[in-house]
């Protein structure tokens, strides 16, 4: 893993190609390590880590092959359930052995239960149990353990942690971390992280250290968005400048525009009129008018001699812009299709064919607009 462009496939099913993505990539929770529990005290559902013995170990078939563990401490027994397990994990649960239980508790008729914790050899004293440092849990995927993960962190810590970008005066004049300073309480925070409330507000996704993180991620991102822009603006788009059949669907509509639908639909209509591409949102409410101006869009772009492809993201909000746009655009000569996944093979060719040909002016469909064989 030496390489920061050639990072494992394993990792880069979690979008980690390189080291400073790892550097990135923040816990979901944490594990208290520190504290220990009895087997009495421990509540359902909660985390907790507790130092049993042993009594012994059986394989039950019912309902399933399983591995059960019955172990007990000075308050009472319970036991550690394995649904998956390998025969040499048996020999490590040898009567008398002491170990340590990480995981999360369930009430059964048996007592205090845990489904596949993590074990640890041995017991720890007091002091040594107060010295064990909060455990990141980290988002993850299959083939790719905590483990792993987390040796994959601390080496892109240690080698690969962004310095301080922002002047000194800035921090201060706005009460900001260090980014370097709020990665690392991210990742590793401190073993009094619990007592001193910080714990809780990490977990929370709150604090000092996710502020400063927010807002490089904020400011990354808005960076990027400049950028697209800027790329785009150099860019040639195809003017949509002839607006007869616009007019004839503005003039044919059941109602007349509001001040705010007229409003935008200018805007876009400028846009659509220059050679430059548009980059635009238009956010709404439900019934404020969106798919109307969306069909007005649509048939300038028609009128201009352009095919127009209008994409949802169900077959259901589909079908019903499908039947709008028939209604505006139909009366006035303008060809609507619907494409959807699961058409008879029949009715799928030629429905590629009329796109194909241009004789389709639009096209509404789910994500099977981009599908392979589908030429506008």
């Amino acid at each position: 893993m030496s390489d920061p462009a050639a990072l494992p496939a394993r990792f880069q099913k979690l979008g980690l190609r390189q080291w400073r993505d790892i550097v990135l990539h923040f816990p979901l929770r944490y594990e208290n390590q520190s504290q220990l529990w009895t087997l009495k005290e421990v509540m359902p559902g909660q985390f907790a880590q507790v130092q049993v013995r042993v009594l012994g170990h059986r394989v039950i078939f019912r309902p399933r092959r399983m591995l059960i563990v019955d172990v007990e401490d000075d308050s009472g027994i319970g036991l550690l359930r394995y649904i998956y397990f390998k025969e040499a994990q048996r020999q490590t649960f040898s009567p008398g052995t002491k170990i340590r239980v990480l995981g999360e508790a369930r009430r059964s008729l048996a007592g205090t239960e845990f489904i596949h914790p993590r074990i640890r050899m041995g017991w720890q004293t007091p002091q040594e149990m107060k010295a064990q440092p909060m455990l990141a849990v980290y988002p993850t995927t299959a083939g790719l353990t905590q483990i792993s993960l987390r040796r994959a962190v601390d080496k892109a810590l240690e080698e690969h942690l962004p310095k301080e970008w922002l002047p000194d005066a800035f921090l201060k004049r706005h009460a900001l971390m260090p980014l370097p300073e709020a990665i690392l309480q991210v990742h590793r925070p401190p073993a009094n992280a619990e007592t001193t409330g910080l714990l809780a507000k990490l977990a929370a996704f709150e604090g000092a250290a996710w502020n400063r993180i927010r807002l490089d991620e904020l400011l990354a991102q808005q960076l990027a968005m400049r950028r697209s822009r800027q790329q785009r603006s150099g860019q040639r788009a195809l003017a949509c400048r002839n607006m007869q059949l616009t007019i004839a669907l503005e003039k044919a509509l059941p109602f007349q525009l509001t001040a705010a639908q007229a409003r935008v639909w200018r805007e876009i209509s400028l846009n659509l009129n220059s050679d430059r591409p548009m980059q635009r949102l238009l956010q709404g409410d439900v019934g404020s008018g969106k798919t109307v101006i969306a069909v007005l869009a649509a048939a300038q772009a028609v009128g201009s001699g352009l095919q127009v492809a209008v994409m949802a993201p169900t077959e259901i909000l589909a079908t019903q812009l499908f039947q709008k746009f028939s209604d505006g655009l139909g009366p006035l000569g303008g060809s609507v299709m619907m494409l959807k996944g699961g058409m008879p093979a029949a009715k799928r060719r030629a429905a590629l064919a009329g796109i194909a040909s241009g004789k389709v002016a639009v096209v509404v469909g789910t994500h099977a607009l981009i599908q392979k064989g589908v030429a506008f």
